[in-house]
């Protein structure tokens, strides 16, 4: 299931679409994909796109740390955007809204916010991943404006709930597809895994650094890679 096997499956679909070359748009793990292809297959590359390059020669540790001090930054521009509405629920400056935001999820982790379905409260899993989401794109801060507003002043982490089951594709209580699985199967088939001192090195690094995003780096240093029956011997490196 890794990146190399797709790269090549995609060659199989290009050719039987008939076309002489591969046209790609790729971003984020995208850049990986589109990158092992035009590896693999130089003459074959059409036009491509690749935006918001993955660094394949980090192990994951490392990229892992890099994408969680992405979105602390990427909150911060958020919180500037809510505080210049001057209605913003977190509060009147960044900071102030960085440590409201850092105290809902304490408050999520020790007791979860109860929502319209009683059995499932929004815990500090479902509203980081709900806030993470909405940090790719500005045409999302509407949605967590609103999810934030109510969850302070209501206690109700309904509209937050829903917004998590749209970000991972449930519905009715369903999953529409298994990509939050396979992303992990396929990164893990790619990278070798980290040692826990390294994974435990960067979680340190985070609570200085990301004060905001390393909440839910609070673990033992386990590579959830290392778990996994294979392990590569090298990354894919630079494409």
């Amino acid at each position: 299931v890794g990146t190399e096997s797709a790269a090549r499956d995609m060659d199989v679909m290009r050719s039987l679409v008939g076309d002489e070359k591969l046209n790609y748009f790729g971003f984020s793990y995208g850049t990986s994909l589109g990158g092992m292809y035009a590896d693999l297959f130089p003459k074959k590359v059409g036009r491509m796109v690749l935006d918001s390059a993955v660094d394949t020669g980090m192990r994951d540790s490392r990229r892992a740390y890099e994408q969680v001090l992405g979105f602390e930054h990427a909150f911060e521009r958020y919180a500037r955007h809510c505080v210049n509405t001057g209605t913003c629920p977190l509060g009147s400056t960044v900071d102030a809204a960085k440590k409201k935001m850092r105290a809902l999820f304490d408050q999520a982790f020790k007791k979860p916010f109860p929502t319209a379905d009683p059995k499932r409260p929004l815990n500090r899993n479902m509203l980081m991943y709900g806030v993470m989401i909405a940090m790719y794109n500005t045409a999302y801060r509407s949605y967590l404006d609103t999810g934030l507003s109510q969850l302070i002043k209501n206690n109700d982490g309904s509209f937050l709930l829903g917004w998590f089951d749209l970000a991972i594709g449930r519905e009715g209580g369903k999953f529409k597809n298994n990509s939050d699985e396979a992303m992990t199967a396929i990164n893990c088939a790619d990278y070798p895994s980290s040692s826990p001192s390294v994974t435990k090195k960067y979680q340190e690094k985070l609570k200085k650094e990301a004060p905001l995003f390393s909440a839910g780096s609070d673990g033992e240093g386990t590579d959830l890679c290392s778990l996994l029956p294979y392990h590569p011997k090298s990354n894919p490196g630079p494409y």
